[in-house]
């Protein structure tokens, strides 16, 4: 019987300087055959298991002929370093005479490998035991890192510079780009410079034209001749804006994509052809961000809508009448939308009758509901849905006041939609000190920051020019409803809310006269701020000077000198669209007339909220 009745393990030394520890060690035993002292030589095999008995071998050795005196001997044994990581190993040992080629005989049991004093220090290095002295140059690879092992609470500051980074090691993949600002990834064409670097490197370029100091930006985005006549205009998703228009020429209702919020360029694309003669086209975004648009289409002789998938209208999903027989609009469409439901109003001539078209939650308008108010009344409507209560209100000119009706779901009703809340809510107003009872004509509503509608219109009067002729002249009034404490409605009509009127002098005086403007056509609009913009189709622009608009000012040049948007052979004719962008610049868009005739779609953007020319 052979057994081992002494086992030893200690560490093998080198003194050589720079010449690092290897993995090998000592093993030093002491073999007895028969209860007695072994000599001579022998083979011996040794394996490393992770467990007592059974387990996993992880490591084998084979040393033959190995010299025993008076049964003690010694073997350097070297299992690489990948076996002794931490874990408790043990070490079991076959022996066989040297001269013999019998099998090996296993010794039992397995003998457990310790650790020394120091190995078990270590295992656990007290904390910033060892430093960057402790550490030779390059003789930690990235072999020797696990992934994420290394982050930024484990170095200090100024521990990495430029000569620890190899040149390309790091790309955009590795940068945080919310944090980190990438590299410029294009540039902009000839004539354009970059207004704003995206996270990623893009850039948007604008025209160099929009951001010189001394002009507005002039630019014809569509030049056939005869284009840009009743136009809309609104923001798509990207905050560009997106506008639709009649080409004369072509005989075809048009959609214009401007390439950036200023509209120095854009695209052009034709959304209807053949129209008969016009196309007046009104444009909402749907509550799934998506384009939709009402026209007018004069070969039919009726009212269509057109429902995007997207704000550049790439697909089309519907196209097609909304109301059966044969319509005549004297106006353009209004058309919105609110909590999924789509409005639209238009006065139809040959009825003589103003229309509210309802689709309940259907943005395709397949299922839709006709609400007819009184026959005779109702020429040029404009309509909002106030985001509070998600309620169309349609604003038209009755007679010579201002009418407002409350349209919103009919509950439990025959129909879906219920316009009969109606009532008159202009009334005669101070002019040049007097009160008269003077026409209020041609309104344009819009929403306020607060989510009530305000309409803005054009009062009809005769007054007196330099050589004291008398002309027709037109000023500019404004209806505010008011939120009723008792309602949940925006425009309560009930005796107990005043819903209030700026005479026109608050509102700055002639907004125009015969000469140049009519019919006076206005269009509205939001700035960031929340302030109110107003203009008419001859260019002339007025700011509220407040959020509630309590009094306006002409857009200045400077101070005291009044200014219209135009010079002396540009003007906008046929109906204007007005926004103010994200930098308080407005954008005013409208057929050009020079002086060789009305040619081509113009837009005309702001260099500041002023819209100063030098």
């Amino acid at each position: 019987m052979k057994k081992i009745v002494l086992c030893l393990l200690f560490l093998a030394f080198y003194t050589k300087a720079q010449t690092p520890l290897g993995s090998e060690f000592t093993y030093q035993g002491e073999l007895q055959v028969s209860s007695v002292p072994a000599n001579g030589l022998y083979d011996f095999e040794f394996f490393i298991y992770d467990a007592l008995t059974l387990g996993n071998q992880t490591g084998t050795m084979l040393v033959e002929d190995v010299q025993v005196s008076n049964g003690v001997f010694n073997v350097t044994l070297d299992f690489g370093t990948n076996v002794f990581a931490g874990d408790k190993v043990w070490l079991e040992i076959t022996v066989r005479e040297g001269a013999s080629v019998a099998a090996f005989q296993p010794l039992s049991p397995r003998q457990p490998i310790n650790s020394a004093p120091y190995a078990i220090h270590a295992q656990f290095v007290g904390s910033d035991s060892v430093s960057g002295i402790q550490i030779l140059n390059g003789s930690i690879t990235n072999v020797d890192l696990a992934a994420d092992s290394v982050d930024a609470s484990t170095i200090i500051q100024n521990a990495v510079g430029t000569s620890e980074i190899i040149d390309g090691s790091i790309g955009s993949v590795d940068v945080i780009s919310t944090e980190i600002q990438l590299r410029i990834a294009s540039n902009c064409p000839a004539g354009s410079g970059i207004s704003q670097i995206a996270a990623d490197g893009s850039v948007t370029c604008v025209s160099i034209a929009q951001n010189s100091t001394t002009t507005n930006l002039v630019k014809v985005i569509d030049p056939t001749p005869n284009s840009g006549s009743l136009s809309d205009m609104v923001f798509g998703l990207d905050g560009f804006p997106r506008i639709t228009y009649y080409d004369e020429t072509n005989d075809a209702l048009k959609l214009a994509i401007c390439e950036d919020e200023n509209c120095s360029s854009a695209t052009t694309k034709t959304l209807q052809a053949s129209l008969g003669g016009s196309a007046f086209s009104a444009m909402a975004i749907g509550d799934d961000g998506t384009l939709a648009i009402a026209y007018y289409y004069t070969s039919m002789s009726q009212l269509y809508y057109m429902k995007c998938r997207d704000t550049s209208c790439t697909v089309v999903e519907a196209n097609k009448p909304l109301i059966g027989g044969t319509q005549n609009l004297t106006s353009r469409p209004n058309i919105d939308i609110g909590n999924g439901s789509v409005y639209i109003s238009f006065y139809d001539f040959l009825s003589t009758t103003l229309k509210t078209v309802y689709c309940q939650a259907d943005l395709l308008c397949n299922t839709k509901d006709v609400f007819n108010f009184i026959s005779g009344d109702g020429e040029y409507p404009t309509m909002v849905v106030s985001p509070i209560d998600n309620v169309a209100y349609v604003f038209w000119h009755s007679g010579s006041k201002i009418t407002v009706a409350e349209c919103k779901p009919n509950l439990g009703g025959s129909t879906t939609i219920d316009c009969t809340n109606i009532i008159q809510i202009g009334s005669d107003i101070l002019i040049n000190g007097a009160t008269v009872a003077a026409p209020q004509v041609y309104p344009h509503a819009i929403i306020d920051s607060r989510g009530i509608p305000v309409v803005f219109y054009s009062i009809k009067d005769n007054d007196s020019d330099e050589q004291g002729q008398v002309i027709q002249a037109y000023k500019l009034g404004m209806l505010r409803c008011e939120l009723s404490p008792l309602r949940s409605s925006v425009c309560d009509f009930g005796t107990t809310v005043t819903i209030s009127s700026l005479s026109d002098q608050t509102l700055a005086g002639d907004w125009c006269d015969n000469t140049r403007c009519e019919p006076p056509y206005l269009d509205a609009a939001l700035d960031p701020a929340g302030n109110i913009y107003v203009i008419n189709h001859r260019g002339q622009l007025k700011r509220c000077n407040d959020e509630l608009c309590n009094s306006m000012s002409v857009v200045m040049e400077t101070t005291g000198v009044s200014q219209t948007l135009n010079s002396p052979d540009i003007g906008l004719e046929n109906g204007i669209s007005l926004l103010i962008n994200s930098n308080n610049k407005p954008i005013i868009v409208g057929q050009l007339e020079n002086t060789l005739g009305s040619s081509g779609l113009m837009v005309r953007t702001c260099r500041d909220r002023l819209c100063r020319t030098r």
